[in-house]
């Protein structure tokens, strides 16, 4: 088990580390390591037999349900905790017919990682350096640990398609038509992936209250929740959506992760920095600089309001990947002793992670399941 720790981080060690201080422009060869240490990545998380306490252990007992009793394909749509859910339902039936549980993360990890490299692919025109890249990483890793990558596979995997597909939009390579009903079918796998769209309309909308979201959080919690209870109290439409949010604010306890709070602190300053005071910025074009800006501060500020609630996490994981255009941006414009700050700042914070690496391979086995 601590092999497996330490070949993960060996293998992060030379993806990231070797090339935080390079200028150099990532070639061809470099991207085919970048795809291997993704590979890398895959097998890990594959061979982990979660906990009783993470949801891919759900997932496993539900292809155990499906097999054991038999259920055909239109049962497994509502599978999981009775939520419609028919593109993950048809997953898990599918799977269930293959001798091994493992290609359900093989599957869904395999699409969250591989984002990683459609999204760099996205930006290839801006000539991405080793080193962007490199933190790039470091400040993934640093919010979403590869332990709750592995857990919530179908979160993760929503929200890495749904960052690609934003990507598109804003670079004007996908219509909005089509990007409105592929998440409505991510929404078959995952109901977080409705955040994107709302998010971005909220973004368009909304300019100069942005900042009034810290405390949306609260207000919510202690103020329009115990209001809503008292309210719709009997009413079992408005009961059940009610209860929904409860949940995330009320339903598990939930002890705020300062590494996450501080890596999105951190990326709330850049953004900051880089709008403020870095004014001749013409790596991305305008439109598409303004649209990514207005929606990327919106989802920090939301992050950060949500402190200390589940949809914290929801929020900051959104941070983490669409962490990339800032940085290089940041990385640019800005001079090496800074540069140098911020990889001190996320080599900390990835190696508070690599702490919570080793906490996941204590109380978790590795094998084929």
């Amino acid at each position: 088990m601590l092999g497996v720790c330490i070949a993960y981080t060996f293998l992060y060690c030379i993806m990231s580390m070797g090339y935080l201080c390079s200028k150099n422009r990532a070639k061809k060869k470099d991207m085919l390591l970048f795809v291997l240490f993704l590979i890398s990545l895959v097998f890990i998380s594959a061979n982990c037999i979660p906990s009783k306490t993470h949801d891919l252990y759900r997932h496993y007992k539900s292809i155990e349900i499906i097999r054991e009793w038999n259920l055909n394909l239109i049962d497994t749509f509502t599978i999981y905790s009775g939520q419609f859910l028919p593109i993950w339902g048809i997953s898990l039936y599918y799977i269930s017919y293959l001798p091994h549980y493992f290609w359900l993360v093989v599957f869904y990890v395999g699409i969250t990682f591989f984002s990683f490299f459609f999204t760099i692919i996205l930006f290839k025109k801006m000539q991405i350096q080793k080193a962007e890249i490199s933190i790039f990483l470091l400040f993934y890793f640093a919010i979403n640990s590869i332990s709750s990558i592995n857990s919530g596979i179908r979160n993760q995997c929503v929200f890495g398609i749904g960052t690609v597909l934003l990507y598109l939009y804003m670079l004007k390579k996908i219509k909005g038509i089509y990007l409105f009903l592929v998440f409505i079918l991510l929404g078959f796998i995952h109901p977080a992936a409705y955040i994107f769209p709302i998010c971005y309309l909220v973004s368009m909308w909304i300019k100069g209250y942005k900042w009034m979201l810290l405390l949306w959080a609260p207000l919510m919690k202690y103020i329009i929740l115990p209001v809503l209870n008292r309210i719709f109290a009997d009413t079992y439409y408005f009961t059940t959506i009610v209860e929904k949010i409860n949940y995330y604010f009320y339903g598990r306890k939930y002890e705020m992760d300062l590494r996450q709070l501080i890596a999105i602190v951190v990326l709330l300053v850049i953004v900051l920095y880089i709008n403020l005071v870095i004014k001749n910025n013409n790596i991305f074009e305008k439109r598409f600089h303004q649209k990514y800006y207005r929606f990327y501060m919106l989802i920090l500020i939301i992050a950060i309001g949500s402190a200390g609630t589940t949809l914290f996490l929801r929020f900051s994981y959104i941070a983490a990947w669409f962490a990339f255009p800032s940085i290089i941006i940041f990385k640019r414009n800005c001079r090496k002793n800074k540069v140098l700050l911020l990889g001190i700042i996320v080599v900390v914070s990835f190696l508070l992670n690599i702490y919570n690496g080793i906490t996941l391979v204590t109380f978790n086995q590795f094998g084929i399941v």
